[in-house]
This record gives C-alpha cells, sequence and structure tokens, in this order.
C-alpha cells in the first residue's frame, strides 16, 4: 500500500465544499483509509509545532497524519466544519474546534470520557466543564488562549514609556509613538492594531472593551441578559473614539491577519491579539524578533480582562479510524507534547506545567499570560447554546455600526440590549 507522507498539509476552502475535501491539492488521489485527518487553525507557528508534534507520532506509532488548515475566519471554518460533520462524508477524524463551539455539534462526536478516564482530572477543571454536553465530554482541550496587549518593547523605550495600565494611557502612548514615527518618515504608522472587521473576532473585543470598564455580567440572577448601560457606551464610545485617531480606519474590516500584518510590517505600536501569537510574532527570522513585549489589557474602571479562548480536538463519530486518532489524541494532548506547545507560545491546558520553573525558561512571558488567564472574561456561549453564533453574528453587526459612525452608543446599547434579550428566549 502506497503511505503517504507523514506531514501533508491541505487547505480547506469554503467555496469547494465538502465535494472536493477529500483531495489534497490538483490531480491527486485521495488519502488512505489509514492515515488520521486533522484539522487545525492555519497560524503559521501552531502549524510549525503540529507539524513537528505529528511526525514524531508516526515515527513512534507508523500511523501517518493528514494535516488540513481552516480558513482563516472563525465564523467561516465554524460554518465549514458544520457542514463537513453533517455529511459524515468529508473523511475528517479529529476536528480542532473552539472552546465556544461545543454545542454547535450535538450528537456528531464522540463521548471522551471513557477513554480518558484516568487523564480528566490532569486538565483545568473549567475547561473540561465547558467541553462538556449532557453529560458528555465533547472534546479534550489542547491549549488555552486568552486575548492579550502586545506592543513594541524598543518604541516605548525609544520615548520614554513604560507599558500603560489604564485605557487614557494607553491612548497617549499610542498617539505620542505614533506622532514621533510618523515625523521619523513612516506615514503609514498608527498607535494600535486590533480586530475590527463584522467576524467573532469583533465579538472578543466587545467582551473586553465591556469587562475593563466594568460592565460586569451580562445577565441577571434571573438569567435575564443586562448591561451596565452607563460603562457600556462610555465603552462602545472610547473604541470608536479610536478609528482614524491612533487606529487605521481600515480596521473596519480587519480580522486576526490584517492586523498582525500590520504589526509584522512595523506600522504599529500596539497590537490586541492572542497569546497563542507570542511564538509567531516572535520568530527568529522576523524583523521585530526580541523587539516585542506582552501585557493584560489597559482598564477604565474595570479589570485588565481579555477573553478566554482555547482550543480542543473533538473525534467525529463517523470516523472510520477511531482507534488510532485516539492514539493522535492521547499523543497532542500529553503533557510531553504541551512543554513543546508552549515553548512555540500555546498555553497548557494542563494546571500542573504552569507550576514548573523551567517552563518559564522557554516562554519568556508565561507569568503575563497566567495573570491574564486569571482575569479572562468568558463570552456567553453557555447562556446561548446553538443560538450563540446568533448572538454573535448580531453584536457584530450592531457594534459595526457604531464604530462607523452610523449609529450612536446610546442607540447601539439599547439594540444590543433588546434584541439579545429577545435572542435568549428562542
Amino acid at each position: 500500500m502506497i503511505k503517504f507522507p507523514p506531514r501533508t498539509i491541505c487547505t480547506l476552502f469554503a467555496p469547494l465544499m465538502v465535494a472536493l475535501l477529500m483531495a489534497c491539492g490538483k490531480g491527486e488521489e485521495p488519502p488512505p483509509g489509514d492515515a488520521i485527518r486533522i484539522t487545525i487553525d492555519p497560524v503559521e507557528s501552531l502549524v510549525a509545532v503540529t507539524n513537528e508534534l505529528t511526525t514524531h507520532f508516526t515515527e513512534e506509532t507508523g500511523i501517518p497524519v493528514e494535516i488540513h488548515l481552516g480558513p482563516r475566519s472563525i465564523s467561516e471554518r465554524l460554518n465549514l466544519y458544520q457542514q463537513m460533520v453533517g455529511s459524515r462524508a468529508s473523511g475528517m477524524d479529529l476536528y480542532l474546534i473552539d472552546v465556544i463551539w461545543i454545542g454547535h455539534f450535538p450528537g456528531q462526536f464522540v463521548d471522551l470520557r471513557d477513554h480518558f478516564s484516568r487523564h480528566v482530572s490532569d486538565f483545568f477543571p473549567a475547561i473540561i466543564e465547558n467541553n462538556t454536553l449532557h453529560g458528555e465530554l465533547i472534546a479534550l482541550p489542547w491549549f488555552t488562549d486568552v486575548g492579550v496587549m502586545y506592543y513594541r518593547r524598543d518604541l516605548l523605550e525609544k520615548y520614554d514609556i513604560a507599558p500603560p495600565e489604564t485605557w487614557d494611557d494607553f491612548e497617549a502612548a499610542a498617539l505620542t509613538i505614533q506622532e514621533g514615527e510618523r515625523a521619523a518618515g513612516n506615514p503609514d504608522f498608527w498607535g494600535f492594531a486590533w480586530q475590527g472587521g463584522p467576524r467573532e473576532a469583533l465579538t472578543c473585543n466587545l467582551m473586553e472593551w465591556f469587562a475593563t470598564h466594568g460592565v460586569g455580567s451580562l445577565f441577571n440572577e434571573d438569567g435575564d441578559f443586562t448591561l451596565d448601560r452607563r460603562r457600556a457606551t462610555a465603552a462602545l464610545d472610547r473604541a470608536a473614539g479610536w478609528i482614524g485617531h491612533i487606529t487605521n480606519p481600515d480596521v473596519l474590516q480587519w480580522i486576526e491577519l490584517e492586523s498582525v500584518e500590520a504589526f509584522h510590517a512595523g506600522n504599529a505600536a500596539f497590537l490586541r491579539y492572542w497569546s497563542f501569537g507570542w511564538g509567531s510574532l516572535n520568530a527568529p527570522e522576523l524583523e521585530l524578533a526580541g523587539k516585542i513585549g506582552v501585557m493584560t489589557m489597559p482598564t477604565a474602571n474595570g479589570t485588565p480582562s481579555g477573553t478566554l479562548g482555547g482550543w480542543q480536538f473533538a473525534l467525529s463519530r463517523s470516523s472510520e479510524n477511531q482507534e488510532d486518532a485516539l492514539k493522535l489524541l492521547r499523543f497532542l494532548t500529553s503533557e510531553n507534547s504541551q512543554r513543546k506547545m508552549a515553548r512555540a507560545g500555546f498555553l497548557p491546558t494542563r494546571p500542573k506545567l504552569y507550576e514548573d520553573g523551567s517552563m518559564a525558561e522557554h516562554f519568556e512571558p508565561l507569568k503575563t499570560m497566567l495573570l491574564a488567564l486569571d482575569e479572562a472574561t468568558l463570552r456567553p456561549s453557555a447562556e446561548y447554546g446553538r443560538n450563540y453564533n446568533a448572538f454573535s453574528t448580531l453584536m457584530q453587526r450592531l457594534v459595526s455600526n457604531r464604530l462607523s459612525g452610523a449609529e450612536t452608543s446610546e442607540k447601539t446599547i439599547n439594540d444590543i440590549t433588546t434584541r439579545a434579550s429577545l435572542l435568549l428566549r428562542e
């Protein structure tokens, strides 16, 4: 039998849909049945470390692995995976799914609790709880994630600015550096890059703006949707004020890729991004390597709170290769594999590893990331269940209108409160 290389990497294009997912490039035959097919996020550093881990797995077991990259947009990836899993014809074995997707695939994934009964307690209990649906463990945590603020360490030193702790100081620092760098000959320089396009990243930003402005819980004691309207309005006013002031107006179309590209190109002082970006932002071959620092979110009467993220592997019930896929899942989520993941910038889902002093030697910002995790804010995926995507889409549309200047913050907050309340009852 012809063996495909263990490090085969394919891309899943949403327009091709399920009918073409069985091919890996033009003119190639479908992969052999004994290759484990997994989907992952198309982040360069994640692809690299996954490639390394699966190569070791194949060397140890002789079992080939085929890596498929989903669309860069989180929303597009969810839609594509729902079609793939629902069709039961994609041939995928393990899906890498977001922490907020657990309720989107009812009955489609294998209950992993019995397979990992001796190891479940090794992971963060909160993540295991999040990944449990109707008593079934839908997915096993691979790496966790949280929104953080990256900054140009060299530029803060150049302008004698300490990493800012409040939004007021942050805005002043961003503007000072922006004006200085433009005067030095870079007219494309802006103070702050983030994600303002109508995608899931905008919902994550919104949750952070609310949390850092002291909005608090989105639900009252009776479980009804509610907001501290004064603070929520202030949060939106602040964010809208960044555009054209310290943020490129193009941010209204940006997702993670565009914001990172602006930062990589040396055209931003600060970048709101995810903790997993540490490895790719500081890759040795990049000009900015060693010049980037990271901090928790600035605050305004709130907590320095980034949105909690994280990714987990789920095993498709339609997989014809479940035994080997379980072996790979054990390998990828093992303590040794998570150590290697951490060195690439991906936060472990095993609490024990945070107590290991040697970890910090390989992952400089581990302490900062822990502080961010301690203060992390949650998206209301548990409250909305399968309606979470509808909730998030609603937030994106309403907030996009505000950021573009089409609506006021007061009107936007009123609309959010009314429509999110109705959606919660559906």
